[in-house]
């Protein structure tokens, strides 16, 4: 615990560290962490483990690591948003394929009209130098 800075001692208060008292005999304090790791969490430490001389590690965390519920509630979210992600992907997935087989349909339709037409223009270029033949004869 000798590696966390601490910040000012903290308006927080809770009736059940009133009574704790230090191996050396001193009432701890309540302080508010401003370390990255811990910001904004409540302690109790000795004010005599400020003296280097007194020897007094006394230390004690007196809330949770809130900030290890927020990376949960953070990955719980970020869960359930891949979740409705891959939800949307399958949906899309299927639409996509539903799509394709659309697309395969009406390319084999366009390829069957392209054909018909071929023949009508085909059967048109026909008719058109038959007649211009009779025409031709008739004359």
């Amino acid at each position: 615990m000798g590696d966390q800075s601490y910040g000012s001692s903290s308006s927080f208060s809770t009736s059940s560290y009133k009574n704790v008292l230090c191996k050396c005999g001193e009432q701890p304090k309540i302080w508010t962490s401003t370390t990255k790791k811990n910001p904004g969490r409540h302690f109790i430490r000795c004010p005599n483990s400020l003296d280097s001389s007194k020897d007094c590690k006394f230390f004690v965390w007196v809330d949770e690591d809130l900030g290890l519920h927020r990376y949960k509630s953070k990955v719980n979210e970020l869960n359930r948003e891949n979740m409705d992600l891959f939800k949307e992907n399958m949906i899309l997935s299927k639409k996509n394929m539903e799509l394709e087989k659309e697309n395969i349909c009406l390319q084999k339709k366009l390829m069957k009209l392209e054909v018909i037409e071929k023949k009508q223009i085909d059967m048109f270029m026909v008719k058109g130098t038959l007649g211009v033949l009779k025409y031709c004869k008739l004359v």
